[in-house]
């Protein structure tokens, strides 16, 4: 889960830093389709955390001792990896500037 996590937070980030600047916006709208891709992928990557943390409670609890530190890296995991997502996010916007 965590790997998955990994590669999804890696495609968002290159989404934004190699393809949502030339995606196409039409005159006067405030979002175009590429706002919606990344609310997708956004909301899509929530699901996987959640799905991560839910996961890792189980391997707490019916889990041998060793799945149990698995879980707990997992949950570690997850939380960097979702209060790093808005600083990593514009700084890959920054980057395609």
């Amino acid at each position: 889960m965590g790997a998955i996590c990994s590669v999804l937070m890696i495609g968002k980030l290159a989404f934004r830093a190699f393809i949502y600047n030339d995606m196409y916006i039409a005159p006067g709208e405030p979002v175009g389709i590429s706002d919606v891709i990344v609310l997708y992928l956004y909301l899509l990557l929530l699901l996987l955390f959640i799905v991560s943390v839910l996961l890792a409670i189980a391997l707490f609890i019916w889990g041998e001792p060793q799945s149990k530190k698995s879980g707990l890296l997992l949950v570690l995991f997850c939380v960097v990896l979702f209060f790093a997502s808005p600083s990593l996010y514009s700084l890959a916007g920054r980057l395609s500037s």
